[in-house]
């Protein structure tokens, strides 16, 4: 169970929601995603990746060796901080990049936004309580997807009980690695959620 738990924490780790919710939304049979074609499609994956994903791992790797973070975990909430400081620059870097390019829906260039407001929302929140990036980013992703529905007025209801049933196993799995009480996983839930739906509804409407 342990393992088990372990492998649900990586695969669904907040530095890779983003990259989900875009390959989500390139499978959707939507007019405005399909009128991308295949090479750019490459070239944004791509940019998350680099920005998002490479970047963020190197400086915490970085962080480590100089001993501001004891593991790539961060266990205790004063570690997170500054890593956090960092991912939300990163995210921020990346919507600049997306909102220059004109004929991008704004819907993607909101997935970078929605990821760094959370992230720069549990900086103050992580002085009172080590709320869990995990719940945060599974919170914004399944209210990203009802503001999918809405936005595209799509059918999104089975990819929200496919994000949801996930969500409830990450949720799980950090409570048995006792990486979080279960106040740190409801509100990072609700954190994420909530800050994507207001974020979504001043930007995207």
């Amino acid at each position: 169970m342990k393992i088990f738990s372990t492998i649900i924490s990586l695969v669904f780790h907040p530095l890779f929601i983003p990259i989900y919710i875009v390959l989500l939304l390139f499978s959707l049979p939507i007019l405005e995603v399909q009128r991308l074609n295949t090479g750019f499609q490459y070239v944004l994956i791509g940019l998350l990746i680099v920005n998002n994903i490479l970047l963020p791992i190197a400086s915490f790797y970085f962080l480590k060796q100089k001993g501001s973070i004891q593991s790539f975990q961060m266990k205790t909430a004063s570690e997170r901080n500054f890593p956090y400081l960092l991912i939300f620059v990163f995210y921020g870097i990346t919507s600049y990049m997306l909102m220059r390019i004109s004929y991008l829906d704004p819907i993607f260039t909101f997935i970078p936004i929605a990821a760094g407001i959370s992230v720069l929302t549990l900086i103050p929140i992580n002085r009172y309580i080590k709320i869990s990036a995990h719940m945060a980013s599974n919170g914004s992703a399944i209210a990203f997807l009802f503001l999918i529905h809405f936005y595209f007025q799509f059918n999104m209801l089975i990819p929200i009980i496919i994000a949801i049933f996930f969500g409830g196993i990450t949720a799980s799995s950090r409570l048995y690695l006792k990486a979080h009480s279960p106040e740190e996983i409801y509100s990072g839930f609700l954190v994420g959620a909530l800050i994507t739906l207001l974020a979504g509804t001043f930007y995207l409407f």
